[in-house]
């Protein structure tokens, strides 16, 4: 077997590996339902589409939200962060706000409506700041 990649600079979802053994793929995921389903949709899906000869999209609806409050995040890796979204009246946008909790433990992944982006080269997003959301089918 040959291993193509271990570790991602992203959050969550760090411990994830990609190898092959002759014309199979194999995926390690983190062991954190979190973290697992984030690496998922970024790596899994859409290299298991394009094996199968299919476009290669992780299959989350990406929306445009404001912040309702200031996201910290750590530059050097890029950020997923469990939000719920809320229309505001006269609103342009949906606000979302984080859903914190563990990565391991699955009720603030139940209560979340999607994945905030905070890019590798950003140090969090102030309250107002307009973001890219992954939606939750």
């Amino acid at each position: 077997s040959e291993l193509l990649a271990h570790g991602v600079a992203i959050r969550p979802g760090k411990p994830t590996l990609l190898a092959s053994k002759g014309n199979k793929a194999i995926f390690g995921l983190p062991g954190h339902v979190a973290s697992a389903m984030v690496v998922f949709y970024l790596f899994v899906r859409p290299l298991m589409r394009l094996f199968s000869g299919l476009a290669p999209d992780h299959g989350l609806q990406s929306i445009q939200v404001r912040c309702g409050e200031q996201i910290p995040s750590v530059i050097g890796r890029e950020e997923y962060v469990r939000i719920s979204l809320a229309r505001k009246p006269a609103a342009e946008l949906p606000v979302a706000t984080p859903v914190y909790g563990k990565s391991g433990l699955l009720h603030p992944l139940i209560a979340a409506d999607g994945l905030l982006v905070i890019g590798r080269d950003v140090e969090g997003l102030d309250a107002g700041a307009r973001a890219e959301v992954l939606l939750f089918p």
